[in-house]
């Protein structure tokens, strides 16, 4: 078996040819371990490509249930109008579909069997915000999705989780980063102005690593 699937039915270690493990693509490099289409080289499954999205490059990139999604927006310098976050199954087998139309998504990121991504655009919505933090709810298994706007920002960038949390900074913004409780549905301040320009967070155990892009430099805070 070498360290394969267990069958779903019995419960046993999936049994296979031990001596072909280092080609088969039902079975490489393990019993049962499939590379679903792609091929077997030396016991590792080579990459397989499962959606395209024409001239969109895209960024980032969360998975859910059966389907894999992945952003192109603001920060991705789109050479087309195929902006938003595209959905494409897990096995490759159907069409890859745009999950969100919009021009400006800044990040995307999972939290639960919720997809939130910040919207970072030039338009104001009469309050001096320039987009939000946005949900999508991924157990309607419906696209296009129907956002839900969390919170208003001023230019909101980058978004993160810790699991329980979501974060999220105003790249131009007065006010730094906020925290974003699902359960409550409320954001509060959660770090000052000083930490504006939030591209980026990494949680690392108990401390907070963060990446803030200020004016042409950038900065590593370690809180």
């Amino acid at each position: 078996n070498r360290d394969g699937a267990t069958d779903p039915e019995t419960g046993l270690p999936i049994t296979c040819d031990t001596s072909k493990l280092d080609a088969d693509p039902e079975n490489c490099g393990a019993c049962g371990h499939s590379c679903v289409g792609g091929a077997c080289t030396a016991g590792k499954c080579e990459p397989v490509p499962i959606g395209t999205v024409t001239g969109s490059p895209l960024s980032r990139i969360v998975q859910y249930g059966n389907f894999v999604y992945v952003a192109a927006g603001f920060f991705s310098q789109l050479t087309t109008d195929t902006q938003g976050i595209w959905r494409a199954p897990k096995d490759g087998k159907s069409a890859t579909t745009q999950f969100i139309d919009n021009d400006d998504i800044g990040d995307i990121v999972l939290l639960g069997n919720k997809l939130y991504y910040t919207v970072y655009q030039d338009t104001e919505d009469g309050a001096d915000n320039h987009g939000g933090l946005y949900s999508c709810d991924l157990t309607t298994d419906v696209a296009p999705c129907a956002p839900k706007l969390e919170k208003a920002a001023y230019f909101p960038a980058g978004v993160s989780s810790d699991g329980k949390y979501v974060y999220f900074g105003e790249d131009e913004g007065p006010d730094g980063v906020f925290r974003f409780d699902p359960t409550m549905g409320t954001a509060e301040k959660w770090r000052p102005k000083d930490y504006a320009g939030f591209r980026t967070v990494w949680f690392g155990g108990d401390d907070y690593y963060y990446l803030a892009a200020v004016g042409p430099s950038s900065t590593v805070v370690d809180v």
